[in-house]
C-alpha cells in the first residue's frame, strides 16, 4: 500500500501579493509611517499596574520552565520588565518531547495561562520556547488616546475612510469584523504587532512584512485571525 502524503507549498503565493491597494496603504502608514512606534510611545508614558493573575501565572509557568530546564539540560531566563512593560520566559532546551499525559497537560498550561506561546530553531539546532505576558494594564482610557492620534494624522483618516469607500458592505454586516470602527480596528492591528514582537523578539519590521503581506491578500479576513486570537488569549487567561 502508498503512503498517504499531503503537501502544498504556499512560498511563491505569499511572494506575488500585489502591493497596491488601499489596505496595504492603511497598513504601512501605520507600521513604517511611524504610527504605531508613536503609539506605544503615548502608551509608555501612560501609569500601569500588575495584573494579579497575569503575576501568578508567570511565577507559576516559570517554576514549571525551570523544572523543564533541569530535566533536560537546559537553560531558562524570566523578565518582569519594567521598559517594554511585559513578562516573558526564554526556554531554551536541546530537545522537547510531550508523550505522557502529564508533559501534554504542562504543554497546554503554557498555552493556556500565558498570553503567547512561540516555538522556535535556534541558531545552534536548540528548541527556543518563548512565553509572553501582559503582566501589566494602563490606567488610562486608551481608546480615547488612540482615536486623538488618528484624528491628528489626515493621510491615515482619508485612507481608512476611502477604504470604507471601496468596501460599501462592510457597513452593512453584523460580523464583529465589520462592526469595527477606524479607530478599533488600528488598534486591533496594533495590538497584534506588539503582541508578535514582544512574544517572538522578531523586529518590528520583519513582523509587519509578514503581516502586511496577509493584509494585502485578505484585509478582512486577516482582521478576523487577529480577533478571534484576542479572544481566544482572553478567555484563556480568564
Amino acid at each position: 500500500m502508498d503512503n498517504i502524503v499531503f503537501e502544498r507549498d504556499y512560498e511563491q503565493e505569499h511572494k506575488q501579493q500585489s502591493k497596491e491597494d488601499t489596505a496595504s496603504a492603511i497598513f504601512d502608514i501605520a507600521v513604517d509611517g511611524g504610527f504605531l512606534s508613536e503609539y506605544a510611545k503615548a502608551m509608555e508614558t501612560i501609569p500601569k499596574v500588575v495584573v494579579p493573575a497575569d503575576k501568578a501565572n508567570y511565577e507559576y509557568l516559570l517554576e514549571r520552565a525551570d523544572e523543564l530546564a533541569k530535566r533536560w539540560g537546559g537553560r531558562v531566563r524570566g523578565v518582569v520588565d519594567y521598559k517594554k512593560w511585559d513578562a516573558s520566559i526564554d526556554l531554551i532546551l536541546p530537545f522537547a518531547e510531550f508523550g505522557s499525559r502529564d508533559d501534554r497537560n504542562l504543554l497546554m498550561e503554557f498555552a493556556d495561562k500565558s498570553h503567547s506561546l512561540t516555538f522556535q530553531a535556534t541558531e545552534d539546532g536548540k528548541l527556543r520556547i518563548y512565553v509572553w505576558f501582559f503582566y501589566f494594564e494602563e490606567i488610562a482610557d486608551k481608546q480615547e488616546i488612540l482615536e486623538s492620534m488618528i484624528k491628528s494624522n489626515p493621510e491615515l483618516t482619508s485612507l481608512i475612510e476611502k477604504y470604507y469607500d471601496e468596501n460599501p458592505s462592510l457597513s452593512e454586516s453584523d460580523d464583529e469584523v465589520d462592526s469595527l470602527d477606524d479607530s478599533e480596528q488600528v488598534e486591533l492591528m496594533t495590538w497584534f504587532v506588539e503582541t508578535w514582537v514582544a512574544a517572538t523578539g522578531e523586529s518590528k519590521e520583519s513582523v509587519a512584512s509578514v503581516i502586511f503581506s496577509e493584509m494585502r491578500r485578505d484585509y478582512r479576513g486577516m482582521l478576523k485571525k487577529m480577533l478571534e486570537l484576542k479572544h481566544t488569549l482572553e478567555e484563556g487567561t480568564e
